[in-house]
């Protein structure tokens, strides 16, 4: 779930934030990664799908959304799908609208993120956390 920081900026898109634009540079990377998933990919369409939307999630909303998001399996397949990509390594780690996904509101306080993600740990407030 993604709310609007900004409720007094009606009309304000995404993709057009002044939070964090696309490089020119990312872009291109962004496009190569896409290409070579296209063309290697085998399999269930919906699957490729996800994971060329992970890519931009991942960039504006950084990888510990998407491991709140995912399973680590998901993730890990998503990264075989892209060109085994690190997540780690190609997002931050909270990217520039990272505070408008509840589950990373929910999560952002907690003392071990890992064992909230993986359910350990009961997260205040969260009626829709479900262990994995």
């Amino acid at each position: 779930m993604v709310s609007k920081s900004d409720k007094s900026a009606p009309g304000k898109k995404l993709l057009t934030t002044s939070a964090d634009p696309i490089s020119d540079e990312k872009i291109k990377l962004y496009v190569e990664m896409i290409r070579a998933a296209v063309d290697d990919f085998e399999g269930d369409l919906t699957t490729l799908e996800s994971a060329l939307g992970f890519v931009f999630i991942g960039h504006y909303f950084g990888w510990k959304v998407l491991h709140i998001l995912h399973s680590k399996s998901t993730v890990r397949n998503y990264e075989k799908i892209l060109g085994e990509i690190d997540i780690k390594q190609e997002f931050l780690m909270n990217g520039p609208l990272a505070k408008r996904s509840l589950g990373w509101r929910l999560f952002e306080n907690v003392s071990n993120f890992w064992k909230a993600v993986n359910g350990e740990i009961k997260i205040e407030g969260d009626k829709f956390h479900a262990s994995r």
